[in-house]
């Protein structure tokens, strides 16, 4: 290449004219994409101030102290339809009872529904899925309509959406149609699943508990819905949880004990603590994990004493962490095994300990060998 360079300067003009004006090329874009970013950025924040703008005008309207339709009308007159709508839209998902239907209906007034009931029919999927996504937190009438019409859509993604949004309505009979229509379902994957549940856990925990009693969701989906009450923390899912920690499925055992431990009523303690030496190390982990937000017994804090020496580190790490949060009796199961002869146990409490800044271990935790260095 050099030779070839080096024969011939027009051939070098070229190349170096080339490079050149790649750079630029290169630049140019690069100067683009920022000033792009940059219009971006500045165009959100000024939406976000708008919003909180309107939703400050809109605050009396909204809890219903005095008539929204002049305020809805001065609003948008003043900030434009699409900032009017997003502060409805998110004072429904606020509020509830009373106030949102309310809102549903002043959001009916503007027109946004039916807009986005257009763009839900035609178009790109993605534009179709967000359009029926929106709808359920607009509500009302045109809303319930449209999502139960997508539930018989050729593309899952649309169904998907629907069943999601019907559960946003938090009305008994669309919350009903959600369920049936997940139920029917065919080949449903474990994120679909997952997101539904959580949704279901959220608005409607009655809908799933049902669901899960009815015998109908396999392992896999009656673990995602334990999981899902879990998050939601449904005292009232227990029973289910009971039943499920002494099932033959390990994944199933692990997710009991998560509810149970979210639920932390004091009744479940020796029930997880009897996990504690469950077979499979995620239930031991879920256990101790879960141990540490209850008030245990001491026969409990021995139990999670004797799980610092256990064969997998999780398991080992939840147990310290537990204890460290269990006041003085925690505090001594960690110092008893940093003094003790198990390393697992050592490597497990020392680093808690230390965090603590609570009290140290007399002896160094390596043995008598330090200090006769000394």
């Amino acid at each position: 290449m050099s030779r070839l360079l080096a024969g011939d300067p027009l051939i070098a003009l070229w190349t170096v004219w080339c490079l050149a004006a790649l750079a630029a090329l290169v630049a140019a874009c690069a100067i683009l994409l920022l000033a792009r970013h940059a219009l971006g950025v500045r165009r959100e924040r000024r939406f976000r101030r708008r919003v909180g703008q309107a939703a400050r005008l809109l605050a009396p309207a909204l809890a219903g102290a005095t008539p929204a339709a002049p305020l809805l009308a001065a609003a948008r007159c003043r900030f434009g339809r699409a900032v009017v709508v997003t502060v409805l839209r998110r004072a429904r998902r606020m509020l509830g009872g009373e106030a949102e239907r309310r809102i549903s209906e002043l959001i009916e007034q503007t027109g946004e529904p039916a807009r986005l009931v257009r763009v839900a029919r035609r178009g790109a999927l993605l534009r179709r899925a967000r359009a029926l996504e929106l709808l359920g937190e607009c509500g009302g009438e045109t809303a319930r309509r449209e999502l139960l019409r997508a539930l018989a859509s050729r593309e899952a993604l649309l169904r998907r959406r629907a069943r999601e949004a019907l559960l946003e309505l938090r009305e008994p009979f669309a919350v009903r149609a959600a369920v049936a229509a997940f139920v029917a379902e065919p080949g449903r994957s474990s994120s679909a699943v997952r997101s539904f549940f959580l949704r279901l856990a959220a608005w409607a925990p009655g809908e799933l508990r049902r669901l899960a009693a009815n015998g109908r969701l396999e392992t896999r989906e009656l673990k995602l819905a334990l999981e899902a009450l879990a998050e939601a923390a449904d005292a009232a899912a227990a029973p289910l949880a009971i039943e499920a920690v002494r099932s033959p499925a390990s994944e199933l055992r692990a997710a009991a004990v998560r509810l149970l431990a979210a639920v932390a009523d004091p009744r479940w303690t020796r029930l997880l603590t009897r996990r504690l030496d469950d077979r499979a190390w995620f239930v031991r982990a879920a256990a101790a994990r879960g141990l540490g937000g209850l008030a245990l017994e001491p026969h409990a804090h021995e139990a999670l004493g004797r799980r610092l020496a256990d064969g997998h580190w999780w398991v080992r790490a939840n147990a310290a962490g537990s204890l460290a949060r269990q006041g003085a009796c925690g505090i001594r199961q960690l110092t008893s095994a940093v003094r003790g002869g198990n390393r697992f146990a050592r490597q497990a409490a020392l680093p808690v300990l230390l965090r603590l800044g609570g009290p140290r271990p007399g002896a160094h935790p390596l043995g008598g060998r330090r200090a006769a260095v000394g």
